[in-house]
């Protein structure tokens, strides 16, 4: 970009008129570094989730937001960043714990029980 210096001139990430042809975006490895802040948080004691939780996300949010300012991502960067990270921890996750909506599920086959038989 020649506004930070670089040899082309910006364009938005939907022109496909800019003078880079290909492989021009490219996905934020610091985006996808804080995600994976969720992996211990999702570990911590159920009365802490809840904070670590929304620690990881205040801190994905900051650290991909300051790519942004500085210019070295775009939006879209930094949010594949984190998807790629959040996908690769939910598959882990349930592949050690199983679906974490299982408890979820077996409440609304409890619920469906206890409708049919009141009707």
């Amino acid at each position: 970009m020649a506004e930070l210096g670089g040899t082309h001139a910006y364009v938005h990430w939907w022109d496909r008129r800019g003078s880079c042809q290909n492989n021009c975006s490219f996905a934020s490895g610091e985006a996808a570094a804080t995600a994976w802040m969720f992996g211990p948080a999702v570990l911590v004691p159920p009365h802490w989730r809840a904070a670590a939780m929304a620690g990881a996300a205040a801190f994905t949010v900051t650290m991909s937001a300051l790519r942004i300012a500085a210019g070295g991502h775009f939006l879209t960067d930094v949010l594949f960043g984190a998807l790629i990270a959040l996908v690769v921890l939910l598959t882990a996750y349930k592949l050690v714990f199983g679906w974490p909506w299982a408890a979820f599920q077996n409440y609304l086959r409890r619920k469906r029980s206890t409708t049919s038989t009141a009707a």
